[in-house]
């Protein structure tokens, strides 16, 4: 049975510490686990067997689906579980069943969930990866420790992301890819298990409100990018175009290099998404 507290309704076999804040019409089901310090914005949804720990903050609007873990101590041998640190979590996000999330390895910092994200079944964030808004996690995507997405961002199911690596804005990536350089802005990333650059993410961006004319000059500095031998030079060109200049940013700041270009056969080829 629901009992109402404060305006939340919380199952009487759910365990819901008095130190928590619920800020009004939070929903907690049966065996849900809710530790001291936590904060839950108005209008989540906590599902049956979750457990949100200590220094987690989460929004308003989310949905928190069965034996979700928030809060965990993250899978670093190094870590000293004495360091304060938590999860952060926007508004409107929605964790399917079995989604963890661990807390940061830094004091007083945040793993973070922006505003709008999808994270499916079995999907993983691990300590201090910081995800934008309206990111989708599928099935059963592993992301490791220190990983950053940005913007409206998709990972098909079974992908896996070495720590450090940084997806940006409108990327897609496909199944069973394992990540290990990062990914610039807007591109559909394919091909061998390490994944490649086989184009771009063009029905993203056509969703997103890129015209065409865009779509093309993105597609062509792409082109020129993985054809010059002297990619210093070409990133020190004047670049009018705003995404152009984004992805210039981007790959100025990586750490971890830039993916590579697939191999594409003549079949690959003309099977390439229309711009």
């Amino acid at each position: 049975m629901l009992k109402e507290a404060k305006e939340n309704f919380i199952d009487s076999l759910a365990s819901v510490s008095a130190k928590a804040e619920l800020l009004g019409d939070v929903r907690v089901a049966p065996y849900a686990v809710i530790e001291e310090g936590v904060i839950i914005g108005k209008g989540t949804e906590i599902g049956s067997g979750a457990i949100i720990k200590k220094g987690s903050i989460l929004g308003a609007g989310n949905k928190v689906a069965e034996h979700v873990v928030i809060g965990a101590d993250p899978q670093d041998i190094q870590f000293n579980p004495k360091i304060p640190s938590g999860v952060r979590i926007g508004n409107n996000t929605v964790l399917r069943e079995n989604v963890s999330i661990h807390r940061a390895t830094q004091e007083n910092m945040y793993t973070e969930v922006g505003n709008n994200c999808f994270c499916m079944v079995g999907s993983h964030i691990a300590h201090d990866c910081v995800l934008s808004d309206k990111v989708i996690l599928a099935n059963n995507v592993l992301l490791a420790g220190f990983v950053h997405v940005a913007e409206a961002t998709f990972f098909s199911g079974l992908v896996a992301v070495h720590q450090h690596v940084k997806v940006g804005r409108l990327a897609f990536i496909s199944a069973l890819v394992a990540l290990a350089q990062d990914v610039p802005p807007f591109m559909l990333v394919f091909g061998d298990r390490r994944g490649s650059y086989f184009g771009l993410n063009n029905v993203g961006l056509r969703r997103a409100g890129l015209k065409l004319e865009a779509r093309l000059k993105i597609k062509e500095f792409y082109a020129h990018f993985y054809a010059s031998n002297d990619k210093k030079k070409l990133l020190e060109k004047k670049h009018e175009s705003a995404e152009e200049q984004e992805i210039i940013a981007f790959i100025k700041k990586s750490k971890r290099g830039i993916i590579k270009k697939f191999q594409q056969t003549a079949k690959a080829e003309a099977s390439e998404q229309a711009v």
